[in-house]
C-alpha cells in the first residue's frame, strides 16, 4: 500500500511519524498537552490511569471525531539484536495488524550513531476508549513511536510518556486548542 507513504509525505515530506521530530520540524503548528496534572509523568494508580485516558481520548475526539478515518502509525527503531530484544515491538505489530510502509533513517546524523526505522500503519477511525490498551502502554513507556494520524486534515495526535504531542493545521488552529484545553498544557515558555 502506498496510498498511505503518500499521503504522510505529501503533507510532512521526509519527517517520520515520531513525535520529536514532528515537533521540531513543525514547531509553529505543534502543541504538547500533559497527561497528568502538574505535569506528573507517570501514573501511579488507577485515578491517575483514568485521567490519562480520559485526556487522550477528549483530545482523539477532538482531533478525529469529525474528520473520519485515521492512519495509525508505529514507527519501531531498528537496532542491532544484540542490543535490544524486539518480542514486545514484534507482538504490537502483530496485535495492531500493521503493514509496512517503508524504512527511514536521518542521513544528518553521524553514520555511528544512524539509526533505521520502519514505519508501519493502517487504517482505522477513532472511537472513545478504543486505543485505551495503547494508550497505557505508551503512558507506561512499554512502547513508543504510535501517531494517529486523521486522513483528511493531516493533523498529529503523537503520544509519549508524559502526555500528547499534537501537529495541527496551522497556528489558529494551536490557539484553539490551547484555549480549549488550557489546564493540560505546559506553564514553560517553550511548551514541553
Amino acid at each position: 500500500m502506498t496510498s498511505d507513504k503518500n499521503f504522510w509525505s505529501d503533507r510532512y515530506g521526509d519527517v517520520p511519524p515520531l513525535g520529536f521530530m514532528l515537533r521540531a520540524a513543525f514547531s509553529d503548528r505543534w502543541f504538547r498537552l500533559h497527561a497528568l496534572p502538574r505535569s506528573k509523568r507517570y501514573a501511579e494508580n488507577n485515578a491517575e490511569r483514568k485521567i490519562i485516558l480520559d485526556r487522550a481520548n477528549r483530545i482523539g475526539e477532538e482531533l478525529f471525531a469529525e474528520a473520519g478515518p485515521i492512519w495509525l502509525m508505529f514507527c519501531r527503531p531498528n537496532y542491532d539484536a544484540r542490543d535490544i530484544s524486539f518480542d514486545s515491538n514484534s507482538k504490537l505489530e502483530e496485535e495492531l495488524n500493521l503493514h509496512k510502509l517503508y524504512d527511514w533513517v536521518d542521513m544528518t546524523e553521524p553514520p555511528e550513531d544512524r539509526v533505521q526505522w520502519t514505519i508501519l500503519a493502517k487504517g482505522t477511525i477513532w472511537r472513545t476508549n478504543t486505543f485505551d490498551d495503547l494508550l497505557l502502554k505508551v503512558a507506561n513507556d512499554e512502547t513508543s513511536g504510535i501517531t494517529f494520524v486523521s486522513q483528511k486534515t493531516g493533523e498529529v495526535f503523537a503520544p509519549y510518556d508524559g502526555g500528547f504531542d499534537l501537529i495541527l493545521n496551522d497556528p489558529p488552529r494551536v490557539s484553539a486548542i490551547a484555549t480549549k484545553f488550557p489546564d493540560w498544557s505546559s506553564e514553560r515558555a517553550d511548551g514541553l
